[in-house]
């Protein structure tokens, strides 16, 4: 009987140590609070910081597209296309009767068709432009460029080719064979027009942009 008692004490104390010995206590539960259920479980449910940042910058993203190409865009766009139509128009067209009626000897009928071409080129030029000098473009580089590939546009398509030229290879004579003195001279006379046309709109539209009239586009 003793030595069963030993055993069965032994068994005993066995047995109290091995909850120990895996790292558990065994004591009275501690009640938790409702408060701290609901901090663990929203611990559980939060997402991590990376997944929470990801969607506050597609958040951003959307916001920003809706302010570049929402209905407020598009009333900055008409008051460009008004500026850019009545700035060009007005310019070219004390240019343009000398450039028609003078040197290439055209008609009244022809300078009104031209007068409004140039304020549909301007106008058009205007929104481009605007798009173009944004919030977070400070480049004096960029508008020139801008308003140069505009010139050189309008310029090269204003060209006529002269009858007496010879074609596939095209020859119209001296200087250069290619182009002779009289495609030059349109090339000169078109080029100042078009830069008539697009300076001085990009200049009514950084004075609207500055006097607060017109808005810069977002960046």
């Amino acid at each position: 009987m003793s030595r069963l008692g030993g055993l069965f004490t032994f068994l005993l104390v066995l047995l109290l140590q091995l909850p120990k010995s895996h790292g558990f206590v065994l004591r009275k539960d501690v009640p938790i609070s409702t408060n701290e259920r609901h901090s663990s479980s929203n611990k559980d449910l939060a997402p991590p910081p990376t997944t929470t940042k990801l969607y506050e910058s597609i958040d951003n993203n959307k916001e920003n597209d809706a302010n570049k190409f929402g209905f407020f865009q598009r009333i900055e766009s008409v008051k460009c296309l008004v500026i850019g139509g009545v700035s060009g128009s007005l310019v070219f067209a004390p240019v343009g009767f000398v450039k028609d009626l003078v040197f290439d000897h055209s008609s009244i009928a022809q300078w009104e068709f031209d007068t409004d071409m140039a304020a549909v080129q301007g106008g058009l030029f205007a929104i481009v432009y605007r798009y173009c000098i944004r919030q977070d473009v400070s480049n004096s580089q960029l508008n020139q460029g801008v308003i140069g590939a505009f010139v050189l546009t309008r310029t090269l398509t204003s060209i006529h080719v002269p009858s007496y030229c010879l074609a596939v290879p095209l020859d119209c004579g001296a200087p250069f064979g290619y182009v002779d003195w009289n495609i030059i001279g349109q090339g000169m006379l078109n080029g100042g027009a078009s830069a008539a046309i697009f300076g001085a709109t990009a200049a009514a539209i950084d004075k609207a942009m500055d006097k607060g009239f017109l808005s810069r586009f977002p960046g």
